[in-house]
């Protein structure tokens, strides 16, 4: 039977069915699946270099209008009044344009730090850390210049003041020796008349004193105060008297030119009558040169149609000239969108093509290649995919190598000669000074063994035993993440978390590199990706679940999945058996249901029945879904038009395999069951179009009795390893943790009481030797049986605690 099954996996390789998706690498017979997700940089030194690229700068241009005043131009070209207005709304849109531009790129380039800004805040900073201890102190200072302040305040008003006082003491002056009443002066923001500023006893009150009032009654003479009384009343007829004279001669005034209004209206009715007259006798000559001009005016006609024509083609000239304005206009914009567009992709931490072409790239990615080449090192494309190829191996895998040469270890090279790799990389430094934006480039250099990698997501699928046990294993210890050299000669493993630590998507830096490891010293993960089973069985721990799992539908590439089923195994019958070996009985499981539509039949539905399956997978077609009823089911799958659907050919030459399933080999319990004892390397690549006839020996898990305080353990998972090694030694493997402790505990119980009647034995053939009594040997010999009984009790109270 183990020769049969070698035979069977080891030659019945055709045909096998790969997976079409380069980036999608399988090893389902082993249950991982890789996934290319990205590169990795890793293990590389890096050289910077720091392009300058010039800020854009948009001058407002001036369209200059045309002269229309000289009246030959004017007479050739019509439109020159439109023409301006052309001008002069194309000037305007222009002028909003580069404004708006300009704006656009303030803005921009406000968003990247400022060198010559941040210098001078340092600079700042450092002269205000400098200050002597002998210079006045702040306070001090501001108490100094507060005192100063109001001092200047005080003598500013005291200034204003004396000024104003001078100001009055002039004016008063000049009324006084003016003759002119009515000349108006003006005086701060008033006009004033001298006739507003009057004697000042004139409105005085007389008022007398006691002296004058006695005077005047003793002597009878008049006091000063009625003096001034008196010139006051006199002071006021005079006033009116002027006002009297004022108002008749305002009156002659209006009089005189009422009489000179009337005249004039006199004189220019006269005169309206002789020109009237005038002009009949211009129209009458009028009428007599038009006769005359009409001949002349038909050749004026045609001369201004002429020069309308020409003017035409002037306009049209002109609208050339504005449209390539306009153009200059559009580009204008074009370049403040790449450049704006550029910042934005800077600030991400990614490299603009619009601001660092590929030409610049090119040109430093050569400067340094003949750089590295002056110092005695190789340079050259490491990591190209352009060196390398794809070949099949003996077992039929694909396999990737590379023509780069690793003979020399000290070799220097740049990781990447292509300038669109460095458009990945996310640790671009950028700032501005001088209307120049810096930008700085990493560029990696590898030496053997570092630089770039290609980044593989794993992922670990439980396989059933084969198509009638509920038997599943899977690999333990599963990292997320997996890094391979270009030259496969490195492989690194990675955690989820060191993942998305890293920056970037399709090119991933990361801040903490992790170390490399030979591949020659493969660990499992390594491993099972290089197929290399000796390997993979000394270095993998699987586990097995002895029960089944869930149904479930793992999708592995876009159009394929891998499809387990519960109900196969537990309805095949396992009561029938010849020597440990398991018998197939058919299944009574409803059939699976994939639908398709036809668009070439009208889109019509066609459902087409296959029988389930324990573990197999399934390449649905374009347009098609899975139903497991009860289980799972596959939605249907979305593509292109032309690919919906399947043939009546396709199905008449799959002989009804119209969903195209594959089969797999458990390789991890076939490899843990005769990888040592046969010298052959298993494939964990290649499925099978039919269901191999392997059956592998089925050994029943061994269960010891026990009482009903301690619930059995149903989804008990064991070591691959511990249980073929358990089966091929005493062919029992307990079904549970609750039988597997009890027989544990009556192993010991039994080796224990072995252990004290070999004692009890010793003792008595020694007993000559011994003073001890009778009595004394009988209670020790209870001693020694009441510890074992303890322990076991005390074990299995730890069991029940454990358990509970």
């Amino acid at each position: 039977m183990r020769l049969f099954l070698i035979f069977y996996i080891a030659i019945s390789i055709p045909p096998t069915f790969f997976i079409g998706d380069a980036k999608i690498i399988s090893r389902m017979n082993w249950g991982v699946v890789f996934h290319e997700t990205a590169n990795v940089l890793n293990g590389a030194s890096v050289y910077y270099h720091t392009f300058a690229i010039p800020t854009p700068r948009f001058p407002e241009l001036n369209l200059p209008r045309i002269n229309c005043g000289n009246q030959s131009i004017v007479a050739q070209f019509i439109y020159c009044d439109a023409a301006n207005e052309l001008l002069d709304a194309v000037r305007q849109s222009g002028q909003d344009k580069i404004r708006h531009a300009n704006t656009r790129l303030r803005t921009a380039l406000d968003v990247l730090p400022d060198f010559n800004r941040a210098m001078m805040m340092m600079a700042g900073k450092r002269r205000r850390n400098k200050r002597d201890d002998n210079d006045i102190t702040s306070d001090e200072m501001n108490t100094k210049r507060k005192r100063k302040t109001v001092e200047d305040e005080e003598n500013k008003k005291k200034k204003k003041k004396k000024k104003e006082e001078k100001k009055d003491e002039d004016l008063y002056a000049y009324m006084l020796l003016s003759n002119d009443n009515e000349k108006p002066i003006r005086y701060g923001h008033r006009r004033l008349m001298k006739r507003d500023i009057q004697p000042m006893h004139c409105d005085e009150d007389s008022r007398g004193n006691f002296f004058d009032d006695l005077r005047s009654g003793i002597f009878g003479v008049a006091t000063q105060s009625q003096v001034k009384v008196v010139a006051n009343q006199i002071c006021r007829i005079n006033n009116v008297i002027g006002l009297n004279s004022q108002e008749i001669v305002q009156t002659n005034s209006r009089l005189s030119s009422l009489s000179q209004e009337t005249n004039a209206r006199l004189d220019n009715t006269a005169s309206a009558i002789t020109n009237l007259n005038e002009r009949v006798q211009e129209t009458r000559l009028s009428l007599q040169k038009l006769a005359q001009d009409m001949g002349l005016s038909l050749r004026s006609i045609n001369a201004k149609i002429n020069a309308e024509i020409r003017g035409t083609h002037i306009f049209l000239s002109l609208l050339s000239e504005i449209q390539k304005y306009d153009e200059e206009m559009d580009s204008i914009e074009t370049k403040i969108d790449n450049f704006v567009e550029g910042i934005n992709q800077l600030i991400t931490g990614y490299l603009p093509p619009s601001l660092v072409p590929q030409t610049r790239l090119k040109r430093i990615i050569t400067d340094i290649m003949l750089t590295l080449s002056k110092g005695g090192v190789v340079v050259g494309g490491g990591g190209n995919n352009n060196g390398e190829n794809y070949s099949k191996n003996n077992n039929g895998s694909k396999s990737r190598s590379s023509s780069r040469s690793s003979s020399n270890t000290n070799d220097i090279a740049l990781v990447e000669t292509r300038p669109n790799f460095y458009y990945m990389i996310n640790t671009i430094i950028s700032t501005r000074a001088d209307d120049k934006v810096y930008i700085m480039v990493p560029f990696p250099l590898r030496a053997d063994g570092g630089g770039l990698m290609t980044l593989y997501r794993v992922e670990d699928i439980p396989i059933t035993l084969n198509s009638t046990s509920q038997v599943t294993t899977r690999v333990v210890n599963v990292p997320d993440f997996l890094a391979i050299s270009m030259d496969e000669n490195y492989f690194s493993e990675y955690s989820a978390t060191d993942i998305v630590m890293c920056k970037g998507d399709a090119l991933l830096t990361c801040s903490s590199e992790r170390s490399l490891r030979s591949i020659n010293d493969p660990s499992c993960i390594m491993a099972i990706f290089a197929n290399h089973g000796k390997h993979v069985n000394n270095v993998c721990d699987f586990a097995m679940e002895m029960k089944s799992l869930p149904s479930s539908a793992t999708k592995i590439a876009p159009d394929l999945y891998y499809l387990h089923s519960s109900r196969v195994a537990n309805e095949h019958n396992h009561d029938n058996r010849d020597d440990g070996v398991e018998k197939k009985t058919k299944t009574t499981i409803a059939p699976w249901l994939i639908k398709c539509l036809d668009l070439s039949g009208g889109g019509e539905e066609t459902s087409h029945p296959i029988t389930p399956c324990a573990g197999c997978t399934h390449r649905l077609p374009c347009g098609c879904a899975l139903i497991a009823t009860g289980e799972f089911s596959i939605p249907r799958r979305l593509c292109d038009a032309s690919d919906i659907g399947l043939s009546n050919d396709e199905h008449e030459e799959n002989d009804g395999d119209i969903h195209q399933r594959r089969y797999i080999i458990n390789l991890p319990f076939a490899n843990a069951l005769y990888g040592d004892e046969y010298d052959i390397d298993f494939n964990g690549e290649h499925m099978f179009v039919r269901e191999p006839e392997i059956s592998f020996p089925i050994f029943q898990p061994f269960s010891e009795d026990f009482t009903a305080a301690i619930d059995r353990d149903k989804t008990f998972s064991m070591n691959m390893s511990s249980y073929i090694a358990a089966m091929e030694v005493e062919n029992r493997v307990y079904s549970d943790k609750a039988s597997a402790a009890l027989g544990e505990s009556k192993a010991f119980i039994n080796k224990t009481l072995s252990d004290l009647e070999d004692q009890e034995k010793e003792r008595d053939r020694l007993s000559w030797l011994t003073v001890l009594t009778p009595s004394t040997a009988e209670e020790a010999v209870i001693v020694g049986i009441a510890l074992p009984i303890i322990a076991i009790i005390l074990n299995i109270f730890v069991i029940c605690k454990t358990k509970f």
